[in-house]
C-alpha cells in the first residue's frame, strides 16, 4: 500500500520496504520476494527512501504517517529520520595514470 501511494504521488525514490519479522533479512531491494508472500497476521513495515532533494523524501515520511494515522487500527507506532547520507563509489584509475611515491611535510 505504501509503496502504490508513493507511485501515485509520484515520488520516483529509491526505496526498500520490509515486513519486518518475515521478509527484512532475505528480501532484496527490489521487494521480489514481498510480491510472493503469504498474508501475514502481523508484521511490522520500515521504508527507507533515499532521493536528490529532501522535499520528495519528506513527502514519503508522511505517507507513512497518514498511514499511521488513516490506516488500519492497531498500528504500533512511528519512528521517523530524515538525515543527509554519505555515499561512497569505487572507481579504478589506470596505472599509469598514477606516479607511486612519498613525501614528507
Amino acid at each position: 500500500m505504501i509503496g502504490k501511494r508513493l507511485d501515485l504521488r509520484g515520488l520516483l525514490l529509491r526505496r526498500r520496504l520490509d515486513l519486518i519479522g518475515a521478509l527484512s533479512v532475505f528480501d532484496d531491494d527490489g521487494g521480489a520476494l514481498a510480491a510472493a508472500a503469504p498474508d501475514l497476521p502481523e508484521v511490522r513495515v520500515r521504508l527507507a527512501v533515499s532521493g536528490p532533494d529532501r522535499r520528495p523524501v519528506d513527502q514519503a515520511v508522511q505517507e507513512v504517517l497518514a498511514l499511521l494515522c488513516c490506516g488500519p487500527a492497531g498500528g504500533g507506532g512511528m519512528r521517523s529520520q530524515v538525515r543527509n547520507r554519505i555515499r561512497t563509489a569505487s572507481c579504478l584509475v589506470p596505472r599509469n595514470r598514477v606516479s607511486p611515491g612519498w613525501s614528507f611535510l
